[in-house]
């Protein structure tokens, strides 16, 4: 029988590992804004060798295609956006200032903790960008609108996903 997976308890980050592994050491990002996380994995490109004798192709060649996740942090401070954009956080007279020059891209391992379902979904090697983004009126907060993009690990041997489910008793 299936598992539905279903829902988002976290979405947590980790460095990687100082030998290129996956990172151990999670903490969360941000809250996810409702209704804005989602996988996505674009189709295969695929080159076919094809021939004038024959309808069929004499072979078919077929790359994965890119994998990334996308979502958005409501509450965004400075904390946040130092974790996830680089920059600066300074505290002065009371107050945390943020400084950026040009934003980075965060690289490391993500963990996702559906509600429901599987433990945990975990890509190993992935960077990690965030961007400015929704407004400031009555009905719209400014949002931290984050792309996760999949990476081939560093170290040998690693997979790219891994997906830890309870085995039944």
């Amino acid at each position: 029988m299936g598992l539905v997976t279903i829902g988002l308890n976290g979405f947590n980050f980790a460095p990687l590992a100082s030998d290129g592994g996956p990172g151990t050491v999670f903490v969360k990002l941000g809250n996810t804004s409702k209704g804005t996380f989602s996988f996505e994995e674009d189709d295969p490109s695929e080159k076919r060798v094809e021939i004038e004798e024959s309808p069929d192709p004499l072979k078919v060649f077929k790359r994965q295609g890119a994998r990334r996740m996308k979502f958005s942090i409501p509450d965004v401070d400075v904390d946040a956006l130092a974790k996830i954009r680089g920059g600066t956080v300074t505290t002065a007279t009371g107050k945390k200032t943020y400084s950026e020059d040009n934003a980075v891209s965060l690289v490391g391992t993500v963990q996702v903790i559906p509600e429901e379902g599987f433990d945990s979904i975990q890509y190993n090697h992935v960077s990690i960008y965030g961007k400015l983004n929704g407004g400031l009126g009555q009905d719209q907060e400014l949002l931290l609108e984050v792309t996760v993009d999949v990476l081939k690990p560093a170290k040998a041997g690693t997979k790219t996903l891994t997906i830890i489910q309870d085995a039944p008793i």
